[in-house]
């Protein structure tokens, strides 16, 4: 008995979106907001590994990405610490616990930032140009996007930002100007169509809404 075909989509949104997924614009920034769906669902929260790895893909294309999460059992401290095609360290300025960054230009790394905090909403994906990793000292943790977006627009060397919506099911892409948000879109087409994800623009608030369920 062959079992049924599953289907991965990423939909891209570049109008206003509801209030309830969690997800607005940026004065100043340009911004695509994401839905994605596989069908039949995954039995994990999120998105699915394919929609992943194009995601991944997509940021490494140009960029190098700084997010929240670990990566092995290294015990990184206040400074970056490099392994090989990523390097880690910990924020220090929360009083409560230490936040553990990532800092990468590999996809098959960079796609773990999926693993923590995405569903949870409180995870933010920094990429930037430079050997220098784009920092989330201050910026990351419990109801942080106010915070992450307010401190993107001075860090140096940002070109943008990935943040979850409602559940992880959605998601708002934030480019420094039109030119990286092109450049973004094309990578991911790229990316879509290497890791059999179906990529669709919506056209209204309607369309985008199904798209994530």
């Amino acid at each position: 008995m062959m079992s049924a075909a599953v289907d991965h989509v990423i939909c891209v949104f570049l109008g206003t979106p509801p209030r309830e997924l969690k997800m607005s614009a940026l004065p100043g920034w340009r911004a695509a907001f994401l839905a994605f769906r596989t069908t039949p669902s995954p039995v994990d929260g999120g998105p699915a590994m394919p929609i992943r790895r194009a995601l991944a893909q997509a940021l490494c294309a140009h960029w190098a990405v700084t997010f929240v999460g670990e990566i092995g059992d290294e015990a990184a401290g206040r400074a970056w610490q490099s392994h090989g095609n990523y390097a880690v360290r910990r924020t220090t300025r929360w009083p409560r616990r230490a936040i553990p960054l990532v800092w990468t230009r590999a996809p098959e790394i960079a796609v773990h930032l999926f693993d923590q905090y995405w569903s949870s909403e409180t995870q933010v994906a920094l990429f930037g140009e430079g050997e220098a990793p784009v920092d989330g000292e201050g910026v990351v943790g419990e109801h942080s996007h106010a915070r992450t977006l307010e401190v993107l627009l001075g860090q140096p060397g940002c070109r943008g930002a990935l943040v979850p919506g409602v559940d992880g099911d959605f998601a708002a892409l934030y480019a420094r100007d039109e030119a990286t948000l092109g450049q973004w879109q094309d990578s991911l087409r790229v990316a879509c169509h290497a890791q059999a994800v179906d990529w669709r623009y919506a056209q209204t608030v309607a369309e985008f809404m199904r798209a994530g369920v």
